[in-house]
This record gives C-alpha cells, structure tokens and sequence, in this order.
C-alpha cells in the first residue's frame, strides 16, 4: 500500500496524542512544533487537534545525500505551533 494509502486512518492523530502524553508525564504543560507552509493537510490536522498558530516563521535548514552520493541543501518555510496541555485527556 502506498503512503496516500495510509492517510486518514489516525495514525497522525496516535502518534501526536503519545507525544502529548509523554510531554505531560514529563512535567510539561506546553508542546510546540513546526510544520511547512506546504504542508496544508498536517497542518490541518495539528490545528484540529488544538494546536495554535504562533505567527512564528522561520527556514528548517537541511540537508540530504541522494543515491549518487549528491548532497541537497534544503530550506523549508516552516512555520511553529504550540498546544497548551492542561486539557489533554489521559
């Protein structure tokens, strides 16, 4: 099955709730990450989960070496999102 084969089955949802949890268990009562602006349906998804748009933007600045040995830089406009977890259940 390919990767869009997967979408829309919660897993997002799973893996972001675990985190959350483990942030609470840890003593944190606040979570951020950062998401690109081209990525609308993640996006979508951490703004349904009550994630909050911060106005933060910034470039997440990478690199990766393809299967010939090519190193890429990368520059993806991101932008940052944060939760207050008080009123995460579990």
């Amino acid at each position: 099955m390919s990767a869009a084969g997967h979408r829309s089955q919660g897993v997002g949802t799973t893996i972001i709730r675990a985190a959350e949890e483990l942030a609470l268990r840890r003593g944190h009562h606040r979570i951020g990450m950062g998401v690109g602006e081209d990525n609308s349906r993640a996006g979508a998804l951490y703004l349904r989960l009550g994630y909050q748009d911060t106005g933060c933007r910034y470039l997440d600045r990478y690199h990766y070496i393809d299967e010939r040995g090519t190193r890429h830089e990368v520059a993806d406009r991101c932008l940052f999102l944060v939760k207050e977890l008080r009123d995460v259940p579990g």
